[in-house]
C-alpha cells in the first residue's frame, strides 16, 4: 500500500498560472508604497502570508513553533508560490525600510540588517523562481 501512495505524489499536476508583475504592482500600490510607506506594506505582506497560509492548511504548529518549508512536494497549489511570493516582498519591504532608517541616522548596524534583509529577499526570489520553473507554465 505504501508504494501506492508513493507513485500518487508523483503524477505530475497542470501547470499553474501566475502573473507575477501584476500581482506585485496592484498590491504595492494599493497598500502604501504609492506614498512610500514600506512599514505599511510590510504588514501588508505579513498579513497575507498568515491568511493564505491558513487557507492551504500550512501553519506552523499550534503551540510550538515547527519549521515547515515549501519545496517542489509540498507547492500543490498556487498559493503556495503566492506565499514564496509574499515572503520575498516582505523581506524585501523591510530592507527598504531600513533603508529609509539608514538614510536618517547612519549606524552600522542598521546598514548590516538592511544587508541581510535584501539577501533573504534575494533567496526568496530565488526559491520562487525555482518552483515556478518547476510548477507554472510560461
Amino acid at each position: 500500500k505504501a508504494e501506492g501512495v508513493a507513485e500518487a505524489a508523483v503524477v505530475p499536476t497542470t501547470p499553474f498560472s501566475i502573473n507575477i508583475l501584476q500581482t506585485i504592482k496592484t498590491a504595492q500600490l494599493q497598500n502604501g508604497l504609492r506614498h512610500g510607506d514600506y512599514l505599511r506594506y510590510r504588514q501588508y505582506c505579513a498579513r497575507r502570508i498568515r491568511r493564505i497560509g491558513k487557507t492551504v492548511k500550512f501553519t506552523h504548529g499550534k503551540g510550538r513553533y515547527q519549521k515547515r518549508s515549501i519545496d517542489e512536494e509540498t507547492c500543490t497549489d498556487v498559493r503556495f508560490l503566492l506565499i514564496v511570493l509574499m515572503n520575498a516582498e516582505r523581506a524585501w519591504s523591510y530592507a527598504m525600510q531600513l533603508r529609509d532608517d539608514y538614510s536618517r541616522n547612519e549606524d552600522a548596524r542598521k546598514r548590516l540588517h538592511l544587508k541581510r534583509r535584501l539577501m533573504k529577499a534575494h533567496l526568496w526570489g530565488i526559491k520562487l523562481e525555482k518552483l515556478a520553473s518547476l510548477r507554472c507554465d510560461s
